[in-house]
């Protein structure tokens, strides 16, 4: 058993070091610690969609202007 709970120990600190590097929580944050993967991930998607959506707006909002995003 100690090993399941080794294994899964190791993939939640993999999961907030992903979303601390990504800016998507601060690693300050000590509630996150608390949270279990499966809040982690609901988490990391429910920020992943928001940024996706924003994304989205903004490259539609400049193609309206005529400007690149690559310019």
């Amino acid at each position: 058993m100690a090993f399941l709970r080794e294994a899964v120990d190791k993939q939640k600190r993999a999961m907030i070091q992903q979303l601390v590097v990504e800016g998507l929580i601060s690693i300050d944050d000590r509630d996150i610690y608390q949270k279990t993967i499966s809040e982690l991930a609901d988490e990391y998607a429910d920020v992943a969609a928001v940024s996706q959506l924003t994304r989205k707006a903004a490259e539609k909002n400049t193609r309206r202007k005529g400007v690149s995003i690559h310019d």
